[in-house]
């Protein structure tokens, strides 16, 4: 009997271990089955769980590349800087380590908190925090709570060339200007840098995560840091001694359409860009519009020189400085003048003259011409947001729009589009496109862009061109320009004074003005062009008293400088017009020597037609001659300089 009892426990015992084996065989089969899953057929989710356990995809203000000046001098750079992060999941008491933090770097605690208690792995504590306060952080050693190192936009330079810079924001985005424009090269990295956690949860950069854009590099200006210094202390100082709104002065190389200096007021510094209102952010020269006045009676003159409507000895009777047009409108001159030479209209600055002689033109002939200056169209300036200006179509202008059209009313003009067309009258007629940026070069010097002279067309002659510019040299040695006159230059300018509109009522305020001057100089081979505009100057407001004195002072301190860094002037060469292009090498003609056509020619035939004659030759671009300066059939003295400029195709 206990034999029986015996067995049957002992057999009870063997069924239970074999359940038992059972249930741990099935268990078994089931993790392994789910590891097969796993490995075989579900990779791409074990694999997302790692990296959240392991890695952490993070925005991170990342390296830029340099922007510099013309000459290589730094205007933006990137430095390192400290900013604080944390892992909820590793801190251990949110709301001391809050309060704590909090004190530590000027936060609110109640906000960290909030931020403490996310079910995250990362979240941002503070951003480019200050020395004092990344070693008030390390010395407490709290947990949970990290650092890791960002790039962070710097201005060296402060507020200078601001507008034309632009701004970039806390995760290296580009807000404005060239860093906007020129983005694709200056941004370093092109994705989100992916961070590995070590052992205690701290986060690390691998070298294998960097990814840098194949097309980033240095951009070089062709604003010159001196001339944009020059250009910007001219202007504060003019604003506020006339109490006015703002303004911008320009400075362009005429003969190849370079920006060297463009400064604007009110400006900001880059640096604290979140202090500033957008009105300071704005390049007021390239996105704005303003009725220009007089200063367009240039353009108005060489259209109606150009196809010889009026020549400068015409004479018409400026009304003794009042006039009244058949509508009843009423064109007022700043002056009385009677009878009086068409060279001297443009001198003493008449709007009834120019009213008179834009009557021989018939509108459309005329806006068709404006067009051909690069008005009512963008320049194509490599600068966002470009305005293109406001011209009324032929179709829609009335007599009084078509009168005052003539001196520079009724019409919306950048500063950029009008000096890029005053600049061609200094540059036998040829319009060219304005630019910013000279180049931009990858780490090992090679270039990955490069901007050239671009002619957008032959805006008038080249002998209505010279004509005009003598006739602006009188404008200001002998007319209402006399305060830009500088001793030892021939300075070719205009002076302009504009009533401002007003925009509730249509029609123009009594007593707020733009004053302008524009010109270039020397006047014969003109190495600058410069325009400055004055927003609602006080007290004074013509612009032969408040801009032109401006204008004086820019040249007188940047040509010096110019002539220092690239050697004086050419020496000035007598164009003389040629009824057909001359071919074969130079020509000596009693002690000058006559100018061949170089056109198509590559450099080394250039070189060859010009081994034998005492001339300088300089070359611009590469490939084929497309344009040279002087012209063919122009006769040049001893030593003068030849410029050719090549482009890639015939």
């Amino acid at each position: 009997m206990n034999d029986f009892y015996a067995e049957q426990r002992q057999e009870q015992t063997q069924n239970r271990i074999l359940v038992i084996v059972g249930f741990l065989g099935l268990g078994f089969l089931l993790v392994l089955g789910r590891g097969l899953q796993l490995q075989l057929a579900d990779n791409k989710r074990l694999e997302k769980m790692a990296i959240q356990q392991y890695q952490a995809a993070i925005r991170l203000a990342t390296l830029r590349n340099r922007i510099m000046d013309a000459k290589g001098r730094e205007l933006a750079i990137s430095v390192p800087v400290w900013s604080v992060y944390a892992d909820p999941k590793l801190i251990r008491n949110p709301k001391e380590t809050a309060e704590k933090i909090a004190k530590i770097l000027h936060l609110k605690s109640k906000d960290l908190l909030k931020l403490f208690q996310k079910p995250r792995r990362f979240v941002w504590v503070k951003r480019r925090i200050r020395e004092e306060e990344l070693a008030a952080v390390d010395l407490q050693n709290f947990p949970g709570i990290f650092r890791l190192k960002e790039s962070q936009r710097f201005y060296p330079n402060g507020a200078l060339a601001a507008p034309v810079l632009g701004a970039v924001g806390i995760d290296s985005n580009a807000l404005g200007g060239v860093e906007l424009e020129y983005d694709s090269y200056l941004r370093v990295q092109e994705k989100d840098d992916v961070y590995h956690r070590d052992a205690k949860g701290r986060l690390y950069l691998s070298s294998d995560d960097f990814v840098s854009s194949p097309k980033s590099g240095d951009l070089y200006l062709t604003i010159d840091k001196n001339l944009q210094f020059i250009a910007e202390d001219v202007l504060e100082n003019t604003v506020q001694k006339y109490k006015a709104k703002g303004g911008v002065i320009v400075v362009m190389d005429p003969t190849t359409g370079a920006i060297l200096a463009m400064s604007n007021s009110p400006t900001f510094n880059p640096n604290e860009y979140q202090d500033y209102s957008l009105k300071h952010w704005k390049n007021r020269a390239v996105v704005d519009l303003f009725e220009p006045g007089s200063i367009f009676k240039p353009i108005v003159a060489a259209i109606l020189l150009d196809n010889k409507i009026v020549n400068t000895r015409d004479v018409f009777d400026c009304e003794g400085g009042e006039y009244r047009l058949p509508s009843g409108v009423v064109i007022h001159d700043a002056k009385p003048h009677d009878r009086i030479s068409f060279a001297d209209v443009l001198k003493v600055s008449s709007n009834i003259g120019m009213y008179k002689a834009s009557q021989k033109i018939t509108p459309s002939l005329l806006l068709d011409r404006i067009k051909k200056f690069g008005f009512a169209r963008k320049m194509g300036i490599d600068f966002p947001g470009e305005t293109s200006g406001i011209l009324r179509d032929h179709g829609r202008i009335n007599p009084v729009d078509f009168a005052t059209l003539s001196f520079g009313h009724g019409i919306g003009v950048s500063a950029v589009q009008m000096l890029s067309a005053f600049s061609a009258l200094g540059n036998h007629g040829l319009l060219l496109r304005p630019y910013l940026v000279s180049h931009v070069n990858d780490g090992e010097g090679m270039s990955l862009y490069r901007n050239s002279t671009a002619v957008m067309g032959q805006a008038v002659s080249s002998q209505t061109a010279e004509t005009v510019t003598k006739l602006l040299v009188q404008a200001v040695e002998e007319g209402t320009g006399k305060e830009a006159n500088i001793p030892g230059y021939s300075v070719a300018g205009k002076t302009g004074t504009a009533q401002k509109i007003n925009p509730e009522t249509g029609g123009y305020y009594e007593d707020k003005f733009l004053a302008s001057f524009i010109g270039f100089v020397p006047a014969q081979r003109p190495r600058l062009s410069v325009l400055v505009f004055i927003d609602d100057p006080q007290e004074e407001h013509l612009g032969g008293r408040v801009a032109a004195p401006a204008f004086r002072e820019v040249v007188t301190r940047s040509l010096p400088y110019i002539e220092m860094e690239e050697g004086p002037a050419p020496h000035p060469v007598q164009v003389v017009s040629s009824p057909s292009p001359v071919s074969g090498s130079f020509e000596e003609w009693g002690g000058q020597w006559k100018v061949p056509s170089l056109e198509g020619e590559t450099m080394r035939e250039v070189l060859k037609k010009t081994e034998n004659a005492p001339v300088h030759i300089r070359f611009k671009g590469s490939g084929f001659a497309q344009r040279q300066e002087p012209l063919p059939g122009s006769f040049i003295q001893k030593g003068s300089t030849v410029y050719v400029y090549f482009e890639p195709h015939r």
